[in-house]
This record gives C-alpha cells, structure tokens and sequence, in this order.
C-alpha cells in the first residue's frame, strides 16, 4: 500500500470506527477512488439481549473494530433477534422447487422468495462470515435457525466453492465449544454451525466462545482472532 493510500485509508478508518461505535446497521459508502479494495463482512447477530448484557454481542463488536484496524471492510449488520426472518411455510417450499418460478406465472411464489434471494445475495456477496449467537437449551436462536433455513438453499448455495471465511462467536453458559455432559455432546449451538458453513462450502476459521470459566470479553485479544480470520487458509 502506498504512503498515500495509507493515509487515505487511516482516514476512512476513522469515519468506519465512528459508524461502528455508533451502531449503524451498514458503514457508509465512502468514494472508492479514496480507499483501497475492502473486504466485506456480514455480521449475524441473534441474542435476544442487548449490547449492554449480551457477551457475544460485544464480543461480534470488538471483533468487526478489530478487522477494520487489519484492512479496509465494508460492514453489513443483520440483526435477526430484532428483525426476524419469516417462518419457512407451504408458500415458501412450493416455490422454492419450482423450476419455472419466474417465467411471469407466478407472482406470488416470487414474491414469497424475495426476502430469502436477499438474504442468500448477502451472504454470497461477502467475503467474511461473523455469525454471532447466545446458546439457548444446547442450540441455536429461533432466529438464527430461521436465517440458516432461508439461507441454506438447494440450487442457490450448497456446495458453492468460494473464498467466504466465517467465524462464530457462541456466549454459553458454563458448557464450552463442544462441550459434552456425562460424555455425551451437548453443544449443538457452535457444532452444528461449525457443519452448516462446511456444509455450504464455507471457510471454517473456527470458533471464540465465552462461559462463566472462560477469559472474559474484554480479555481477548481481537486484533490476534481478526488476522487469523483473514490469513486462515483451508488445508
């Protein structure tokens, strides 16, 4: 990077900070010819408790600062706790395996799939995945499961090769990442969205958890988990 697109980038990253901090759902557009090429990252929150109460809320948070501090990103924030994706029904199956769907015959069916192909859109055009979420009875939110189901769809994104990292932050209470009781699993929060974005063709750069033994939020080091993120590479 040259002196000059350093100092622009510096610039850029001020007026990203501040966008962050301040809880905008995307950081604004900034003129590309100001700014270096810029990854794209698609937060997932899911807690049903607010930033002032929710470890993996705060956690996400300090994470996307952290990337922002590695490289230029662009931030899109989808917070389906307060937003949730509808419910998968009869419309919704009907036409997703209806071949001829947009031939103009359908209007409904179509209309029915927008949000999902919205969804799916953001999740294909981004380049790192932060999927944020509480452990709720030993699995995921109603909320996050409803973005999987829209998300993870036959023809649309299985088995897609790409170059899209994702990365889980799970709040619990005292049952770790993978965590099993009597020597049977429990956690079917981090190890079942450990399968789904493997599952998709997804770049699993692993999982920062947080319990009541754990490091505590403000102990991690972000900036180490940021550049693990952008330097993993499958093996």
């Amino acid at each position: 990077m040259t002196k000059q697109e350093q100092k622009n980038h510096k610039k850029a990253l001020k007026k990203r900070q501040k966008a962050l901090l301040s809880g905008e759902t995307k950081t604004p557009d900034f003129n590309s010819a100001d700014t270096p090429p810029c990854t794209k990252v698609l937060l997932i929150t899911s807690s049903n408790r607010g930033i002032e109460l929710s470890r993996s809320r705060q956690a996400a948070s300090r994470l996307a600062q952290a990337l922002e501090a590695c490289t230029t990103i662009k931030l899109t924030h989808r917070d389906v706790a307060a937003t949730q994706p509808s419910n998968i029904d009869a419309l919704y199956v009907k036409a997703q395996f209806n071949k001829k769907r947009n031939n103009g015959s359908y209007p409904e069916e179509v209309a029915r799939m927008k949000e999902s192909d919205m969804l799916c859109n953001e999740l294909k055009n981004c380049d790192v995945l932060i999927i944020s979420t509480g452990m709720y009875n030993f699995s995921v939110p109603a909320c996050l499961k409803q973005w999987i189901d829209h998300v993870v769809r036959s023809k649309t994104n299985f088995y897609y090769d790409g170059d899209v990292k994702a990365h889980i932050v799970m709040s619990s209470g005292g049952l770790a990442p993978g965590g099993c009781i009597n020597g049977e699993l429990y956690d079917h929060c981090g190890t079942y969205l450990h399968q789904m974005v493997r599952f998709i063709g997804i770049q699993d750069t692993g999982i920062t958890g947080f319990t009541r033994d754990s490091l505590k939020v403000d102990e991690v080091d972000y900036n180490v988990v940021a550049q693990h993120i952008l330097k993993f590479e499958a093996g």
